[in-house]
């Protein structure tokens, strides 16, 4: 989601919920997302855009909701190749 414009209640905001004029939030319809701070205020939204699995995996990582799956190393691939021979 993009906001249409920034604000600094969104960090310090103490309760956060969205504005819509019917059940379903959209950008064109005026519906914004309401900061409950210091200083109430509603952010209309700019745009909406679908997050993947993979994406909301990574974003629940980054903002420390879940532990990073541990990533495992392929074991090194046999390959053929000349033999060595060594001399004296």
């Amino acid at each position: 989601m993009t906001l249409l414009y920034p604000s600094f209640e969104l960090r310090s905001s103490m309760g956060l919920g969205f504005s819509s004029r019917d059940d379903q939030l959209c950008p064109y319809g005026g519906d914004g997302v309401v900061l409950n701070g210091l200083s109430p205020e509603i952010v209309r939204i700019r745009s909406i855009t679908e997050v993947s699995s993979d994406q909301a995996e990574q974003l629940m990582v980054q903002f420390g909701r879940k532990e990073p799956k541990e990533q495992q190393t392929a074991a090194p691939e046999t390959v053929k190749g000349a033999e060595v021979e060594e001399l004296d």
